[in-house]
C-alpha cells in the first residue's frame, strides 16, 4: 500500500458487505475472505506482524465520501485474547476523525471478542469490555450498521480498512 510513504499490510478490508463478518473467534484467530476483495487478515498474523515496533492506520468513508483517518506511532496485540494496545498519544487525525467523539484509543487495553452474546447488536467481532466501546466505533458489525460516533451522530460506514507498518 503506498498510502504515508507505503509499506503497510491491511489487515481489515470492507467496501460492499460481500463478506460476512459475523464469524467466531477461530475466524477472526485464522482470518478469512479474499486478499483481492473484503477480508480479515487474522489476529494471530496481525500480532505476529505487529511483534517489532509497528504503527497502526485506520481510514474509513461515508455513503456521503467523507473521509476520515487516525494513525498511531505504537500498536501491539497482546497475549491470547489479543488485547489491543495503542499509543493513544501518538494520535494523527484527518478528515472527519478530527470531529469524532472518540477515537481509536477509547478501545486501548480492551480485549478482541467475536461478540457479545446479550449485547450482540452492539459489539460484534471487535475489541471492548462492555457495550460502550462497541457503541463509538466498530468496524466489523454488519456491513451498514458498522458505525463511527461523529460529534455526537453515528454514522455508517462505507469503507474501512486497517493497516499496519513496522517502524
Amino acid at each position: 500500500m503506498t498510502t504515508d510513504g507505503g509499506g503497510w499490510t491491511v489487515f481489515q478490508n470492507r467496501f460492499d458487505g460481500s463478506v460476512d463478518f459475523n464469524r467466531n473467534f477461530s475466524m477472526f484467530e485464522n482470518g478469512f475472505g479474499d486478499i483481492n476483495g473484503e477480508f480479515w487478515l487474522g489476529l494471530k498474523y496481525v500480532q505476529e506482524l505487529a511483534e517489532l515496533p509497528t504503527e497502526l492506520w485506520y481510514d474509513v468513508s461515508l455513503n456521503t465520501d467523507d473521509r476520515a483517518h487516525e494513525r498511531y506511532d505504537r500498536f501491539k496485540l497482546i497475549g491470547e485474547s489479543y488485547i489491543l494496545f495503542l499509543d493513544a498519544e501518538s494520535a494523527e487525525k484527518t478528515g472527519l476523525a478530527t470531529f469524532a467523539k472518540y477515537g481509536f484509543a477509547i478501545l486501548n487495553g480492551t480485549e478482541f471478542v467475536p461478540y457479545y452474546p446479550d449485547l450482540s447488536q452492539y459489539c460484534r467481532s471487535w475489541w471492548g469490555r462492555s457495550a460502550d466501546p462497541c457503541m463509538y466505533i466498530n468496524f466489523n458489525k454488519e456491513y451498514g450498521d458498522n458505525i463511527f460516533l461523529f460529534d455526537q451522530a453515528y454514522s455508517p460506514l462505507k469503507t474501512t480498512r486497517m493497516m499496519i507498518r513496522r517502524k
